[in-house]
């Protein structure tokens, strides 16, 4: 149905006639609200009291130019009128359609292509016909590209259609195509359709994958390039298969239109982000871009990193609570596990020491449960021809994927019913008397002129050496005979602690007053069963009374007992006094200081103090560094110092990054720290304790002190913020008279 207007007063006229002027008949009439003639009486025609014309059902026929002429009385003046009616045509798509579209994101049409392709758009049984076109969109603004336009009339409807060639420029890698819609009479179509053409490429050829190695269920963000790009497609390969497409984002001038895929996160930069991180995520990542004109690849390998049920890889026979000794025979079997790892790495057996000579006879087995692997090495060895009756040998992790565990254990093998020959046998029991002798000497001498407070400790520790000689020659070799005091002691100590916790906890006592003797004690406690009364009150002593050192020097050992140590102690709420880490400090595995063995030193709930020396050379701690180790800390209800030893701090932290509980619970903090760099690093330390107390200088006489025992210079080269801290820092030490 449809109405063509009037125009005019048709209650006032007397003669309102409709005449179809191109084919030159009357319609109708309306004389005195009496309707009359063959187009109102075949009821293709009425008209309305205000004199419109009514075409109840419409179609192209009715394309034509109308007359209507109106008169106040038959014999007045008639005025008359021309209109030239036009029938639509709604199409049934209301979207110029894209013929060689192949894949579609959202409403963007995606087609690869090798080199040029020829594309074509429709707009079908509209009408009128619609104008198209083909334009190329860039950052810089829409091109049109050269283009055929045709319409062709079928019956009572017209298809409109524009067709034209697009090749790829030399460095373009995307292009945007658009076919608008131009001048759409009555909103009959959308104004344009997308069309996005990719260049049909080996990513792999034209990008180094970068290595991205992340712990499962960890946070996942992969940027890509800034370029002021308005298209980027981020592509995924898993497993080296076809690479499918996770996101289609288009930059107009006006949005932002972004094609997802539900799991993963595209951000406004462009980036992709996911919040929990699984095997089943791992793969290539390739984020395509382009700006219309150039345009690249960022590629991405990513690996998911499981660690292994245990830490450490597990030998048959040894418990893993302390070091590992086996009694075996010149010919025997060794086996080393590593269980629940990702990726999987490869295993070896080798003598720790390269003059050692032994022969390995290899069988691996690799066992896949899901995504995870168990590794088994097992080995068949031959020392048949050997003279010495113990050896130590060494399972490792080996090949790419090594360095991402550290994997390492040892293991002396003892060989009781090899004897050495009768020469070698008779030298050697003369030096073992010889030293014996010289140690009970010793020992005897030294009783005689300590105080009698140590002499109750001396005569244990003598007597219990004396009865450690029946065991002493099937724990230590005889190449180490001119080390055997120090290692006599080592191993009777571990040994005495492992045989009675009450003679381990005077054994620990009596370490405790010797200096350089806390490595034995922290081993000598793992030797005892754990959990008891006496075993915590040890655990306290040492870790509450003075520093807890862990040392970059120190065997990976002495390193995981000391970790366990202090586990116990935060699991038991024992007050830590002090951690120092002295060169040891790497870094942080997400929220757990790394040390620079590859261990993990996880949050301690009961530390008071941390002190860290970062290492032999000035390395710099970032603002990231910095809110890292107070985010640490706080995690201890009785952390309050934080104190950082050769170590280049950045010039300020921004106020509202500082987590409030360290303000709240005023740590102090870089205000303790002593620098080898002298007056610029120091200027730091002024500056930066400044923006962490956040409230001007604390009354604390004692830390002001130590910042005025090296020298403070103000120079140009420095900002205004550090000038005015340094001021403030001097004027607070002039107001408690601090030379």
């Amino acid at each position: 149905m449809g109405v063509i207007s009037c125009s005019c007063n048709g209650s006032s006229m007397a003669l309102i006639a409709w005449v179809n002027v191109n084919k030159g008949k009357a319609l109708l009439l309306l004389h005195n609200g009496e309707r009359i003639g063959d187009g109102y009486e075949s009821g293709e025609f009425d008209i309305y009291p205000n004199g419109s014309l009514l075409i109840n059902n419409v179609t192209a026929s009715h394309e034509s130019v109308y007359r209507v002429s109106t008169a106040i009385s038959i014999s007045s003046f008639r005025i008359s009128k021309n209109i030239c009616v036009q029938t639509t045509v709604k199409p049934a798509i209301t979207i110029p359609v894209i013929e060689e579209c192949s894949n579609t994101y959202g409403t963007t049409c995606v087609k690869s292509i090798t080199d040029s392709v020829e594309v074509n758009c429709f707009v079908r049984d509209s009408r009128p016909a619609v104008k198209l076109s083909w334009t190329i969109r860039t950052h810089g603004g829409d091109h049109i590209s050269p283009s055929n336009y045709m319409n062709l009339q079928l019956i009572r409807n017209i298809t409109s259609h524009v067709t034209a060639t697009f090749s790829f420029g030399e460095s373009s890698v995307l292009s945007l195509l658009v076919c608008r819609a131009n001048s759409v009479p009555l909103n009959l179509v959308e104004e344009e359709n997308d069309f996005l053409v990719e260049k049909e490429i080996d990513y792999t050829s034209l990008a180094n994958p970068i290595r991205i190695n992340l712990k499962i269920h960890s946070p996942m963000n992969l940027s890509c390039a800034d370029l002021g790009f308005n298209i980027v497609v981020w592509k995924w390969s898993p497993q080296q298969d076809a690479f499918g497409t996770l996101y289609v984002s288009i930059f107009h001038k006006d949005n932002h239109t972004k094609i997802s895929n539900k799991e993963y996160k595209l951000e406004d930069e462009g980036s992709l982000s996911l919040q929990n991180t699984l095997v089943e995520h791992e793969g290539l990542y390739a984020c395509v871009y382009d700006n219309g004109v150039s345009g690249g690849i960022v590629l991405y390998d990513v690996l998911v990193m499981v660690y292994p049920t245990a830490v450490f890889l597990v030998i048959d026979g040894c418990n893993h609570q302390q070091y590992c000794v086996l009694e075996k025979q010149p010919q025997d079997v060794l086996t080393c596990s590593v269980l629940g790892i990702r990726p999987k790495v490869a295993l070896e057996w080798r003598a720790f020491r390269e003059e050692t000579s032994i022969d390995f006879t290899t069988s691996i087995t690799v066992t896949q449960m899901g995504d995870l692997y168990d590794i088994s090495l097992t080995v068949n060895f031959d020392f048949t021809l050997t003279i010495q009756n113990k050896f130590t040998v060494e399972c490792r992790a080996v090949g790419e994927n090594a360095e991402l565990f550290s994997l390492s254990t040892k293991v002396d093998l003892l060989f009781p019913n090899v004897l050495p020959t009768e020469q070698r046998s008779y030298t050697s029991t003369i030096i073992i008397i010889a030293v014996l002798a010289t140690m009970i000497i010793n020992i005897t001498a030294a009783v005689v002129v300590v105080c009698r407070i140590k002499e109750k400790a001396e005569r244990f520790i003598e007597h219990l050496k004396e009865k450690y000689d029946v065991f002493y020659d099937s724990v230590q070799p005889i190449p180490y005979i001119t080390d055997r005091m120090y290692c006599v002691d080592k191993y009777l100590y571990r040994f005495a602690c492992g045989l009675k916790n009450i003679a381990g906890e005077k054994i620990i006592q009596y370490l405790q007053q010797k200096k350089e003797s806390e490595k034995f004690a922290i081993l000598c406690m793992l030797e005892q069963e754990d959990k008891t009364d006496r075993f915590i009150k040890t655990v306290s002593e040492l870790v509450s009374s003075e520093e807890t050192y862990i040392r970059r020097e120190d065997s990976k050992l002495l390193q995981r007992s000391t970790l366990l140590i202090l586990d116990v102690a935060s699991k038991n709420q024992i007050p830590i006094s002090h951690l120092y880490l002295l060169w040891s400090f790497s870094g942080f595995d997400d929220k757990d200081i790394r040390l620079e063995s590859g261990l993990s030193l996880s949050s301690l709930t009961s530390v008071e103090k941390i002190s860290i020396n970062k290492g032999r050379q000035n390395q710099e701690f970032t603002e990231e560094d910095m809110i890292g180790l107070l985010n640490y800390g706080i995690k201890s209800p009785k952390f309050k110092y934080l104190v950082l030893h050769n170590c280049e701090l950045p010039s300020s932290i921004k106020p509202d990054i500082i987590p409030e509980e360290a303000r709240s619970r005023n740590i102090k903090g870089p205000v303790h720290i002593f620098n080898i760099i002298h007056s610029f690093i120091l200027k730091q330390n002024v500056s930066l304790y400044f923006s962490l107390c956040n409230k001007g200088w604390p009354d604390d006489i004692q830390t002001i002190s130590e910042m005025c025992s090296d020298v403070l210079i103000i120079d140009r080269d420095t900002s205004e913020s550090v000038h005015w801290s340094v001021i403030e820092f001097l004027v607070e030490a002039s107001n408690h008279d601090i030379i």
